[in-house]
């Protein structure tokens, strides 16, 4: 069973529901579901900083 991850913005303790990644070679930044792994280079976002962007 995977542990719930928590957003990645400073002092947020809410539950992650978005994943945010830049893709380099297109300059592009790319928010998502909230992936099935975390990984070093993605941001995983909460649904209020999520919906910011």
């Amino acid at each position: 069973m995977g542990s719930i991850r928590q957003c990645s913005r400073s002092a947020c303790t809410r539950s992650a529901i978005a994943t945010l990644t830049y893709v380099y070679a297109d300059s592009t930044a790319v928010l998502g579901p909230l992936a099935t792994y975390a990984e070093p280079h993605c941001y995983d976002l909460c649904a209020e900083h999520a919906a910011r962007l």
